[in-house]
């Protein structure tokens, strides 16, 4: 009896693996639609395909870090828009930012939007939750028509002053997500083989 309690609990311990990370890792790949009609002032030309991600607090929904090809916004300024986050996700739309917003008016602008546009209504509010759906839900979700769509799922890059000047922009539009889960501290693991040896102890006690 203590044996079939111990394999249920390492059983329950393991299944929610998964649901214990604390940060997501999501990448995608995008299409330049527009980089200013230029390659000299972001390194990127229109038409070109770029990689880009970013990794989100499944606690706290903050973005963490974020990147479009080889440009970041700066590290020390993380959010998910100006309101409230749980609120940033819609059944059209979700917008996750990284850096200093063009509209906030500060002196230096310098940042990341990732704006998915939804094809099927998401009815929850929780960012974590809409990201971890199965790939196919999720891939489902999220518009990936590019260019051929009225809204497509788009990623964009900003970098310029308060007036408009000195302009670093990249415009891109998505083409795949994926989703996973960062691997959990190893102070989890060794919880988790600490029960799994308890189980280990306990067959061998019920054999003897």
């Amino acid at each position: 009896m203590k044996l079939t309690a111990l394999a249920a609990c390492l059983s329950t311990a393991l299944a929610a693996v998964p649901a214990l990370a604390d940060t997501i890792d999501v990448t995608y790949t995008a299409t330049v639609s527009d980089a200013l009609g230029t390659s000299s002032n972001s390194g990127y030309a229109d038409g070109a395909t770029i990689t880009g991600g970013f990794l989100i607090d499944s606690v706290t929904d903050a973005v963490t870090g974020s990147y479009l090809g080889t440009l970041f916004p700066p590290p020390s300024s993380a959010n998910i828009n100006a309101s409230n986050p749980a609120a940033s996700l819609s059944s059209t739309d979700a917008i996750y930012k990284q850096g200093l917003f063009i509209s906030g008016g500060d002196a230096v602008n310098n940042s990341i939007s990732v704006d998915f546009s939804a094809l099927n209504s998401f009815t929850g509010s929780d960012p974590v939750a809409f990201l971890l759906q199965t790939p196919a839900a999720l891939a489902a979700q999220i518009d990936f028509t590019g260019a051929a769509s009225s809204f497509p799922s788009t990623v964009t890059y900003y970098q310029g002053d308060a007036q408009g000047n000195n302009i670093t922009q990249v415009d891109a539009y998505l083409d795949s997500v994926s989703v996973s889960a960062v691997p959990l501290p190893a102070g989890v693991w060794l919880m988790l083989s600490g029960v799994g040896g308890l189980f280990a102890f306990a067959r061998r006690r019920n054999l003897g």
